[in-house]
């Protein structure tokens, strides 16, 4: 099947499934062209499991090819030097001041 050009970017991601791009944000679809996840996240990516991670603003979600559920989890960085080392990600609270 072949999909109709309509997304900016297109990556491989797992046998049938490609992560789209398009205006900035970020989805799943198959090779048929169905959206699995809606373009609508900021942060799409994979670390060669069958999980894929994804943001969308300030929450952060993991999504399983098995189970194809999207699972609620913490924000992770990349760590600069090792682009395969990755870390939770924790906002540091401001003090209050008096």
């Amino acid at each position: 099947t072949i999909t109709p050009v309509q997304y900016e970017k297109l990556y491989f991601f797992r046998p049938q499934l490609f992560f789209a791009e398009l205006k900035g944000k970020k989805g799943l679809i198959d090779a048929d062209g169905k959206v699995v996840l809606p373009l609508e996240y900021d942060v799409l990516r994979h670390d060669g499991t069958k999980k894929a991670y994804l943001e969308k603003g300030e929450k952060a979600f993991s999504w399983s090819i098995e189970s194809k559920t999207l699972t609620p989890t913490e924000r992770i960085i990349e760590d600069k030097q090792d682009k395969n080392i990755k870390v939770p990600f924790k906002e540091k609270k401001k003090k209050r001041q008096h």
